[in-house]
């Protein structure tokens, strides 16, 4: 299909030209022999670990689907919940500051057959426990770490306390919009309204009460969704469970990036948490995967810790958390494509032909 061919070839450019800027980076950090003399200094044990950090990631958040989707009555098997976690994070993976994500599970779980405000309810409430997840992690990491991230650079200390105060109002937002639906459909009929003024819509007539009425329905089956799935304390425990640890899973690839290349000295949560406030302020970054963000603020943090490895262990943690979840993503995203145009096909094939 053709919408398809233009999505590949939009994601095709993203991973090209984010591989080119990092293989650019990396050259003019070391030459040739260095790679090399990396590469083979690299302990196998614990590349497998790294993968295994990631896979773990994948693993807890689809989890976590699964005990939210059971909570909430539309229950998902693992399968189906890890295909709604891998193409959660592609999409996060090729929108400016993740946004992609959550709307593309919305509209892959409302083609399950659940509804748009139940799916909307269920991703809100994933979303939710990840950032509960994710804010313990980096108040932790500041409390303890706020001498490291002083010597590691004044300015960027600002930077990561804005991210973690960003998380924060978010998840904040996110809590508000389930518990008082009457503030959510107060803010949408002000928007709606100021949308409808515009002379595009008055002169063809178009009134806002339809649009209005729609958000209100919307918004009663979200919250009652939200109020419903709410009363399995059980499943929630699962679900806040599996957050925290897919959260310290994907923060330990970092460490497991120090011990590939055979440094040691450094504690495992010190590392843990600076990947933690790492990811916090990177997150603030308006690029497809925070690119450039991401690998600077790597090199500004860790420059104390990794040494002469400090280059070679960022792209090893890189290739990790955004270019293998970026590759496993599309593979699955092509799949569910390939599902989708045999279904097509076979649909086509069972009308049955109107010509006698």
């Amino acid at each position: 299909m053709a919408t398809d061919k233009r999505k590949n070839k939009w994601v095709a450019i993203i991973l090209i030209v984010c591989t080119v800027l990092l293989a650019l980076y990396v050259m003019m950090e070391l030459d040739h022999e260095q790679v090399v003399t990396a590469f083979a200094s690299m302990k196998p044990v614990w590349i497998l670990a790294l993968i295994g950090c990631m896979l773990l990631y994948y693993v807890f958040d689809a989890l976590k689907y699964m005990f939210v989707t059971q909570s909430f009555g539309c229950p998902q098997p693992f399968w189906d919940s890890l295909t709604t976690t891998m193409l959660g994070f592609f999409y996060s993976a090729v929108t400016p500051l993740a946004s992609g994500g959550q709307p593309f599970q919305i509209y892959h779980m409302h083609k399950k057959g659940i509804s748009a405000g139940t799916s909307t309810s269920v991703i809100c409430m994933v979303y939710m426990y990840w950032k509960i997840a994710l804010v313990s992690l980096g108040i932790l990491g500041f409390a303890i770490y706020s001498r490291v991230l002083l010597d590691s650079g004044a300015a960027w200390v600002p930077f990561l306390m804005l991210g973690l105060f960003l998380q924060i109002l978010a998840l904040g937002a996110v809590a508000l919009s389930a518990l008082k639906p009457q503030w959510l459909i107060a803010i949408g009929t002000i928007v709606l309204k100021g949308i409808f003024g515009v002379e595009l819509f008055t002169s063809r007539g178009l009134e806002p009460s339809h649009a209005i009425n729609k958000l209100k329905r919307f918004v009663e089956e979200y919250h009652t969704a939200y109020v419903e799935g709410s009363k399995n304390k059980k499943l929630i425990v699962y679900s806040l469970a599996c957050a925290f640890v897919e959260c310290i899973a994907y923060m330990s690839v970092a460490y497991c990036s120090y011990r590939g290349f055979g440094m040691s000295g450094q504690p495992y949560y010190r590392v843990m948490f600076l990947q933690v406030l790492l990811y916090l302020g990177a997150s603030l970054v308006p690029t497809p995967g925070a690119a450039g963000a991401s690998e600077g603020g790597y090199m500004m943090i860790y420059r104390g810790l990794f040494g002469r490895h400090l280059t070679m262990s960022m792209l090893v943690w890189r290739l990790a958390t955004y270019y293998m979840t970026l590759r496993t993503g599309w593979i699955r995203d092509g799949r569910e494509g390939e599902k989708k145009d045999t279904a097509h096909r076979k649909n086509r094939t069972a009308i049955p032909s109107r010509n006698k």
